[in-house]
């Protein structure tokens, strides 16, 4: 991605702070100075079952993506986007919470690399 849009010198920056989107600019921004930083967050992870077959749950996953200019910290685009899970393979709660949640972990995963497959 990163050559068909002619970008470089391109850094992941990963931090735990969640919710705190303005705080984290500015401490990038501190360490950057110049550049263009995109900003991804989880807005919303909802499962929902299905309204003939009430023991069975899907997924649905909205994510939020930013892009800043990290010069004045003005915020360039911003857009959300939701991807629904496989009503097909949908699971009961109980093989949903199962083993620390490694089905809906699994299934989550899956979704959020829809909107933002890694290469």
């Amino acid at each position: 991605m990163s050559t068909e849009l002619g970008l470089k010198d391109i850094e992941s920056v990963l931090t735990a702070e969640t919710g705190e989107t303005a705080r984290n600019v500015s401490l990038i921004q501190k360490t950057y100075h110049t550049g263009l930083m995109f900003v991804f967050e989880t807005w919303m992870i909802h499962y929902m079952y299905h309204m003939f077959s009430p023991t069975k749950y899907w997924l649905t996953y909205w994510g939020k993506g930013s892009l800043y200019q990290l010069e004045d910290s003005q915020k360039l685009w911003s857009a959300m986007c939701e991807v629904k899970g496989d009503s097909e393979n949908s699971a009961t709660l109980d093989q949903l919470r199962a083993n620390n949640g490694a089905l809906l972990k699994k299934q989550l995963g899956g979704l959020v690399l829809t909107l933002a497959p890694i290469n």
